[in-house]
């Protein structure tokens, strides 16, 4: 089947994404799209949609996260981690994380790796 860009009326070819975001904070992988070649723009077939439909529903499921309240500690904010996410990520009392901002909604907890 032959899939035109409707940017630039390029021919487009078929191709595997590694990763792509249908719905945002919910990555896939192995996304099979149409790319064009000069401008870049993906197209995806109502099947590939269906697809990516499904798997973001199952990340959703079994999408792990927790709500807790904001602490205060001195003049700082306290946020404390549930046991089941320390087991998780495998953290250890007194082990030095990163926190990073992604964006105004939330952040990335990063462990830093020891130097040996």
């Amino acid at each position: 089947m032959r899939v035109v860009c409707a940017k630039c009326n390029e021919k487009m070819e078929n191709v595997v994404l590694d990763k792509y975001e249908y719905v945002k904070r919910f990555p896939l992988y192995n996304v099979p799209a149409y790319q064009c070649k000069k401008c870049s723009n993906l197209f995806f077939m109502e099947k590939m949609v269906k697809d990516m439909e499904k798997r973001t529903k199952e990340l959703k499921v079994n999408a792990f996260g927790f709500e807790r309240a904001i602490a205060v500690s001195g003049k700082g904010l306290v946020l404390r981690m549930p046991s089941d996410l320390v087991s998780h990520l495998k953290l250890k009392e007194g082990e030095n994380v990163k926190i990073i901002p992604v964006d105004h909604k939330g952040f990335l907890v990063e462990r830093i790796s020891q130097q040996s």
